[in-house]
């Protein structure tokens, strides 16, 4: 990525998030390639963003509990005892994710999310160059490609489960 695209990311994440600290209604927030969100907020405090490009996308932030919440998305994982957050975006660019940071047992948070992915048919792919430290694993199955992450700081760990639809391959 060039610096100018990542500097104009960085000035867009800071144009969103005073936005959301500060607006309670609906607005739109041009994105750094020019498109159009539409941004609002649901009574449960889930965060929609709407974009014709990509769809919908629904993200909540999920406070620590040991059961999984009956309104927690269907189909992504759950780590009980932490704080996460979910996204899920329906449409052309269809992608879920689930990040959970301050994991106090990241490694066995990490090793259980590849176990499940494993058991539910999906097949590891050789992670590659930079990503190739054993804390990035990818999988494939059908049209879809799965990452897991994990990143050590400070004696805890932030995990990152990612889906989404390989481009180029029809759902």
């Amino acid at each position: 990525m060039h610096e100018d695209s990542k500097s104009q990311g960085r000035e867009y994440a800071r144009r969103l998030a005073k936005l959301l600290a500060t607006s309670s209604a609906p607005f739109e927030v041009t994105g750094p390639d020019g498109s159009t969100l539409q941004v609002h907020r649901e009574p449960d405090g889930t965060l929609v963003t709407e974009s014709p490009a990509t769809g919908s996308t629904q993200t909540r932030v999920w406070r620590p509990t040991d059961e999984r919440p009956p309104d927690y998305p269907a189909g992504l994982p759950f780590l009980a005892g932490t704080t996460g957050c979910t996204s899920v975006t329906d449409g052309p660019g269809r992608m879920s994710m689930a990040q959970w940071w301050n994991v106090f047992d990241g490694g066995q948070a990490f090793e259980r999310l590849i176990t499940e992915s494993l058991a539910d048919g999906w097949e590891e792919r050789p992670v590659t160059g930079a990503d190739a430290s054993g804390q990035r694993r990818q999988f494939v199955r059908g049209h879809s490609r799965r990452v897991i992450s994990r990143t050590r700081a400070q004696e805890r760990d932030f995990l990152m489960w990612m889906q989404a639809e390989r481009q180029g391959e029809g759902g």
